[in-house]
């Protein structure tokens, strides 16, 4: 049957999932009025008829529900599932093709769905199986094309990475692009190993576009600084922070659940919590990961304070409209909560009983006990107790604090910081950096945003000497700058 999932959460856009005929049937196809009351249908009967396993009945219904919704996917679909029951594989894989030319497109359950399996030879079966991946193909394909055909060639660098099932549409120089890359299939591999287990299904596209192009497709909201649609599998990011790695969670996530061939999507404050906890990370020597504070922290320690932080409990079970129209403040929440797990080397265990548990409770209560051992009042206390021990973290670069001495407006480069003024007697001058500059990493730590600058710089001390990497138009260079005081600069720059 068909389940069309929610379209609340700005990310998650219209997926449509099958079930096996093994479960309940979710969708009532129509059910009539009367001045009595409500009147059974046949798909008010069909339920109790599967069930009983009565498929001779069930195509009867079937057929009667066919007829009054003839281009109606789910019923064509279910009815080749019965068929197969009855060992009628002709007429259940000339139902099945109709179905998907009526719409149907979850091909994946398709393959997996039991009620199917004796059809898996069928030469009408492979046929389909073939159109779905040409489907497939095509659809990743246009959004690529589609995005070349808007924005031109002139100031765009394409590329199809085959075994990452990515394809690329930036406007970036080379150097930037290759760093991009390999910030991505680093973050793959990661998901991959420790939460969901299966590269891409289908290609998606990257795109960063121009400051100017980016204007134009996010809008007058320059708060935005990416999104991931998954019905066009496109993900377009300002630049090539965290933004991106954001909205590249989401990416593998949906994949991830599209996999799991889910009747509903996951919670939004665990797709949010995911995506949050991947704006800021390193990774050591190792491969292992640490998750880094960033300044949505400090929301949470000041709540924290004020015991304003929303309850485990009510955060979990809140609707996506709910959530969304108190994000500012439950993004660093949630955030938080999936740091705090990764701390105590609990995350990859919560998302693994989240997931083994998600039918029986969405809100991921009962994947709290599984993974930790306790009760999630318990679980909370030991949350609360340790944002109380994380320092704040240092985002402010005050009077008295070592600075660069630049002035740069954020948004305007896609890969760095462009410098728009260098003070007098600051450190950037006397290093020799000038306007137009676009410094691109601070002691070998990338700053692909002002964001990250000020997180570097904020964390060093008055006397400190720095490797700037900067970009001079097509050329990269590395000075070294000791910062100076930010007390007697006349403009805010980091």
């Amino acid at each position: 049957m068909v389940v069309k999932m929610p379209q609340e959460n700005e990310h998650f856009i219209s997926i449509l999932l099958m079930h096996s005929l093994f479960t309940v049937l979710a969708v009532i196809f129509g059910i009539a009025s009367t001045a009595n009351g409500w009147q059974k249908t046949p798909s008010d009967t069909l339920n109790t008829v599967l069930a009983d396993h009565d498929n001779e009945r069930a195509v009867v219904l079937l057929k009667e529900i066919l007829d009054r919704s003839p281009n109606d996917p789910s019923g064509w679909y279910n009815l080749a599932c019965v068929a197969c029951r009855l060992d009628q594989f002709d007429e259940a894989a000339s139902a099945l093709l109709r179905s998907v030319k009526c719409g149907f497109n979850d091909f994946r359950q398709m393959e997996t769905d039991p009620d199917l399996e004796s059809l898996h030879d069928h030469e009408l079966f492979l046929v389909i199986l073939e159109r779905a991946e040409q489907q497939e193909q095509k659809r990743s394909r246009s959004a690529f094309d589609l995005w070349r055909a808007t924005y031109g060639d002139e100031h765009y660098r394409y590329e199809l990475d085959e075994s990452g099932k990515l394809a690329y549409a930036t406007a970036l120089d080379e150097v930037s692009h290759r760093q991009m890359k390999r910030m991505l299939q680093q973050e793959a591999d990661h998901l991959t190993a420790t939460l969901f287990h299966e590269s891409l299904d289908n290609f998606v596209l990257i795109a960063v576009p121009t400051p100017e192009d980016a204007k134009f497709f996010f809008g007058s909201d320059e708060n935005v600084g990416g999104i991931y649609q998954h019905a066009e599998r496109r993900l377009v990011a300002r630049d090539i922070g965290g933004s991106l790695r954001h909205e590249f969670v989401h990416a593998l996530h949906y994949d991830h659940m599209e996999r799991l061939g889910l009747t509903e999507p996951h919670r939004l404050w665990v797709q949010e919590g995911l995506a949050t906890l991947y704006e800021d990370y390193e990774f050591n020597d190792y491969g292992g990961i640490h998750f880094l504070p960033n300044t949505r922290f400090n929301i949470v320690k000041n709540r924290a304070r004020l015991s304003r932080l929303v309850p485990l409990k009510q955060l979990m079970n809140l609707s996506n409209k709910q959530f969304m129209a108190r994000s500012g403040a439950l993004y660093p929440q949630v955030r938080s909560i999936f740091r705090f797990l990764a701390e105590r080397n609990e995350l990859a265990d919560w998302y693994s009983s989240y997931v083994d548990t998600f039918q029986q409770d969405p809100s991921g209560e009962l994947a709290f006990r599984k993974a930790c051992g306790a009760d999630l009042e318990e679980i909370e206390k030991e949350w609360k107790s340790w944002i109380d021990q994380q320092p704040r973290f240092d985002d402010r670069i005050d009077p008295e604090d070592a600075a660069l001495g630049i002035v740069s407006q954020n948004q305007s480069v896609n890969n760095g910081v462009s410098i728009t003024q260098v003070l007098a007697g600051s450190a950037a001058s006397r290093a020799r950096l000038r306007s137009g500059d676009v410094i691109v990493a601070v002691d070998d730590h990338p700053t692909r945003n002002l964001t990250e600058l000020r997180m570097i710089i904020a964390a060093k001390h008055v006397g400190d000497t720095v490797q700037i990497r900067f970009r001079r138009k097509e050329r990269y260079q590395t000075v070294s700058a000791i910062l100076r005081k930010r007390g007697w600069l006349y403009e805010i720059g980091p």
